[in-house]
């Protein structure tokens, strides 16, 4: 784990050091701010009494405090001022932001009326794959109107006797619902892009966000909201799982695996945080 920059700590943890955070805010800044008032309220004033005859200072004190109050809103609302003076902060301090994070994990109750999958290849040990187990949830209620299936090589004609298998089971009669997946899917094709992963790129988790990202767009065209989705990570690979969760990092963007445990509840993860852009060294 990376060690949190000392300077840092002093700043903006007192725990770390009681004495200082109490020196900085008891001492050093009452000092500051008094010297600052001193000049200017005191000593500049009483010199344009003196020097220069002014009479009227408390109308040029409020013509000050104003004009002061107005530079500082302009400074900080209507330009970089203060963005530029954080990351100049953080270049001089070597200091780290701290990203904002949050992570829950709860059992999934409701459907979706999008759902994207990711077909695992087939297992005699496992009698339904982790996107039927996901598909058969989102069919309760009516709700589930399109759902993208990401296949292997490895993993495509699985996906064909799924569906097959839950036409047999009559879960899809009377029901309007859209199955997405293969190498011939239009609307990805035309990003250069296919529900049918390449074996050269099953293992690339850039490539799988942008399919994740490119399935949002199509959701989106077909009238549905980032909400309206969510994402079954749990028969990817690896490489495949970490490319959907950055693609779903945002909170609008929704995720869910399959527990581990007997029951095999569906866990919804309520996934928020930024990542810092990184510039590149030369």
């Amino acid at each position: 784990m990376k060690r949190q920059n000392p300077v840092e700590q002093l700043f903006s943890d007192p725990t770390k050091n009681f004495v200082f955070f109490l020196f900085l805010s008891a001492f050093l800044l009452p000092l500051i701010s008094d010297g600052f008032s001193k000049l200017v309220w005191d000593d500049f004033f009483l010199w344009l009494k003196t020097n220069q005859g002014v009479k009227e200072l408390w109308l040029i004190k409020l013509a000050l405090a104003v004009a002061m109050l107005v530079l500082f809103s302009l400074l900080v609302y209507a330009t970089s001022f203060a963005r530029w003076l954080t990351q100049t902060a953080n270049q001089v301090f070597n200091l780290s932001p701290e990203v904002p994070t949050k992570l829950e994990v709860e059992k999934l109750l409701e459907t979706s009326r999008g759902l994207i999958v990711v077909m695992s290849r087939k297992n005699s040990k496992i009698p339904e794959p982790a996107a039927e187990v996901a598909i058969k949830h989102h069919l309760q209620g009516n709700k589930l109107e399109h759902c993208w299936i990401i296949c292997t090589n490895d993993s495509f004609e699985y996906a064909g006797e799924m569906l097959k298998k839950l036409e047999g089971e009559q879960l899809l009669q009377s029901r309007n619902i859209h199955f997405y997946y293969g190498d011939n899917y239009k609307p990805l094709k035309e990003q250069g892009l296919s529900l049918l992963i390449p074996s050269n790129e099953k293992d690339n988790p850039n490539h799988i966000n942008k399919v994740v990202n490119a399935i949002y767009l199509d959701a989106n065209e077909k009238g549905l909201e980032e909400t309206d989705l969510i994402a079954d990570y749990t028969g990817g690979t690896k490489s495949m799982t970490a490319g959907m969760i950055l693609a779903c990092a945002s909170p609008d963007r929704r995720l869910q695996y399959i527990s581990q445990s007997d029951k095999n509840p569906i866990m919804e993860i309520r996934l928020s945080y930024r990542l810092k852009q990184i510039k590149n060294k030369k």
